[in-house]
């Protein structure tokens, strides 16, 4: 890659265009050095972007509002066009970019340390943002030992890999990001980089098409891709093929600040081992928390999450009821007798995930049915199928179209997305897919992270994907959306 074209990306790296492909896409395009033709028609870059002239137009409008915060000088926002003596935003913020902050970055270059400019763009970022847009538990239940001992072990300053270990549906997600937002409020952390294990790439079949049946494993090389974004290292060195050079990046910054890596769901990695000895090598001063079903085979600090006490159980139920039927009215589980509640502690068995969907079954099957019935399953898959099961026949019965186009989407994703995109990519109106993800939070089945009093982003619990994704295939056929 050329020296200005390095820059370039870099300058999109730190104007937080790394997220937006679209964006990116048009920022690198309109200000590429080598095609600067200032007299270029916007209509003919968009076509070459393969782009809507009014979308590329929008695009660079919101350009112009972060240049114009980070620094850049004589842009006009108001109607009409700009006079002869502004000379146009786009010729202003060029100039500023090439003649200003070009040579800065220069001098900046060579040196065994990150540009002045990225770690300053780091400090101000204070990395990504992804695990706020993991589920957010407005109460969190128990393990308050467990959070104590944890936040007490982080504010050590020295480098450490803890692991939460426990099976399916016990919690250790909500557990973890309960134990970041604490790192976060008492500022143990400059940042926290937050990845998921679980991947919804696929590998291609014999005609290059993805195949579902032949998902892709994390690779050790594609998370500290993952890591390096998070921790908004250049994205030239992050797409470059040097893995040396992206390995020692990612040490430049755990050397220089204390940041939190998180791995969340190192079953799915396509070797947890290696990658958890490969962050050993990477940590610097920093630490790292891995939530896994599996035991990790490395040098690590354990947290098993193990099943809640009945007394802890009894109190978890009668809080997510509560929070589940704000009419106290409608709360089936509010005068349900002892021996019965005690029969729902028994099928549950302490698990936090069965526990929850269990109390939002209690309105489409009486606590009598639900009990019944959970006393005829074996197993774990069983248990989390069944209730899965009395969700989606409800959804079927009240034939909520939006409700099940956007959980199988959800399914096929697998990670977290924002209402816009979800309103974009399927083609529904945002009274849909709100009404259609309000339906799927009050069964349970999707996990909402929240910003002010609006959902930020959805995504669905790993159960709740296999379930779709497997069990529903299995049992009805190709569903189609």
């Amino acid at each position: 890659m050329d020296e200005r074209k390095k820059f370039l990306n870099e300058m999109a790296d730190i104007f937080g265009f790394l997220g937006n492909e679209t964006r990116r896409k048009v920022f690198l395009t309109r200000y590429a050095y080598e095609d600067a033709d200032k007299q270029k028609p916007n209509t003919e870059i968009a076509n070459s972007l393969k782009m809507d002239e009014w979308k590329f137009q929008q695009e660079l409008g919101e350009i112009y509002k972060v240049l114009d915060k980070k620094g850049c000088p004589n842009l006009v926002f108001k109607k009409g066009r700009p006079s002869k003596e502004e000379g146009g935003n786009f010729i202003n913020s060029f100039n500023w970019l090439w003649y200003n902050k070009f040579p800065s970055w220069q001098k900046n270059q060579g040196s065994a340390s990150l540009s002045s400019e990225t770690l300053a763009a780091q400090r101000e970022i204070g990395g990504s943002a992804t695990w706020r847009d993991e589920q957010h538990y407005n109460k969190f239940i128990a393990r308050s030992d467990e959070r104590s001992k944890m936040l007490k072990d982080l504010e050590e300053d020295r480098p450490q890999i803890f692991s939460i270990v426990g099976m399916g549906g016990m919690g250790k997600t909500a557990f973890c990001h309960k134990v970041v937002s604490d790192t976060y409020n008492a500022r143990i952390f400059s940042r926290v980089a937050w990845v998921r294990a679980r991947v919804c790439e696929y590998k291609a079949d014999l005609f290059g098409k993805p195949d579902p049946r032949m998902e892709a494993s994390l690779t050790t090389e594609d998370a500290l891709r993952k890591i390096g974004e998070e921790l908004r290292i250049p994205n030239w060195v992050i797409l470059g093929q040097d893995q040396e050079k992206l390995e020692q990046e990612i040490c430049k910054v755990l050397e220089a600040s204390r940041c939190l890596i998180v791995i969340d769901g190192l079953e799915d990695a396509e070797s947890p081992g290696k990658l958890a000895e490969k962050l050993q090598q990477v940590l610097g001063k920093s630490s790292v928390i891995l939530t896994s079903r599996e035991q990790v085979d490395a040098n690590v600090i354990r947290y098993p999450m193990t099943k809640m006490s009945r007394p802890v159980s009894r109190e978890f139920i009668r809080e997510i009821a509560e929070e589940r039927y704000s009419n106290p009215n409608e709360n089936p589980l509010l005068e349900l007798p002892d021996s019965k509640m005690e029969k729902i502690l028994d099928v549950t068995e302490g698990m936090p995930l069965a526990m929850k969907l269990f109390v939002s079954q209690v309105d489409v099957l009486s606590p009598d049915d639900a009990i019944e019935g959970l006393q005829r399953v074996s197993t774990e898959r069983q248990l989390y199928d069944y209730l899965f099961e009395a969700s989606w026949q409800k959804i079927k019965k009240q034939q909520n179209k939006s409700s099940i186009v956007l959980l199988i989407y959800l399914a096929k994703i697998r990670e977290p997305i924002s209402i816009s995109n979800l309103c974009r990519l399927k083609n529904l109106s945002e009274q849909e897919v709100r009404g259609g993800i309000e339906t799927l939070r009050k069964l349970s089945l999707v996990e909402c992270s929240t910003q002010g009093s609006g959902i930020r982003k959805v995504s669905l619990h790993s159960f709740t994907v296999r379930y779709v994704n497997e069990t529903l295939k299995n049992k009805y056929g190709t569903i189609s959306q």
